[in-house]
């Protein structure tokens, strides 16, 4: 009964400090988010304003956060589009959102969606790199088999409707070319 009542208590705190509001301010176009007590207001960019590494601001309805010293003059193009000569992987700023950015910087255990996928970054390689693409560096997530995914000994793979254990290590070695790297299993 007791395990009970603080599961419930536990429960409620960790509501409390979930977003209890997300409020869009168009007349002064910021963003803010309140958690709890903590009040976060993000302002849209502005090519005036001294941003320091761990500053946030609002760009064509995307959230950015400054990583490294940040040119504000440098960010746009002539046109007013982000400027991907200067926003890069390891750069200045990173784009906060869960959809791959190839100006983003991904680390080892990264987790993005990409073309209605899910892909972990394997290593830092993966920088500059598009998930599915002819690389190791990204992992495909699921249990359907990628070619370019690696998998270990014992990785269990669906292919062509059928399911296969790896018996060794493989890259782009599908169960129906190389059947010695693969046992057919029921599941």
């Amino acid at each position: 009964m007791f395990k009970t009542i603080l599961t419930v208590l536990l429960t409620l705190i960790v509501s409390m400090a979930t977003i209890f509001a997300f409020d869009i301010k168009k007349q002064i176009k910021q963003i803010s988010f309140e958690v709890g007590v903590f009040n976060l207001n993000i302002s849209q960019f502005d090519e005036n304003n001294d941003y320091g590494i761990g500053d946030f601001f609002i760009f064509d309805n995307m959230i950015f956060e400054v990583k490294n010293w940040f040119n504000p003059s440098l960010f746009l193009n002539s046109d007013g589009t982000i400027n991907l000569n200067y926003v890069v992987p390891y750069g200045p700023v990173v784009e906060i959102t869960d959809y791959y950015r190839s100006y983003n910087t991904y680390y080892e255990g990264d987790i993005v969606i990409h073309n209605n996928y899910e892909w972990l970054v394997r290593h830092e390689g993966a920088n500059g790199v598009e998930p599915g693409s002819n690389s190791n560096a990204w992992q495909r997530l699921g249990e359907d088999y990628f070619r370019y995914n690696t998998y270990q000994k014992n990785d269990i793979v669906k292919y062509n409707n059928k399911y296969y254990k790896a018996l060794y290590y493989s890259f782009n070695r599908s169960p129906i070319d190389y059947p010695n790297n693969w046992l057919e299993i029921e599941v």
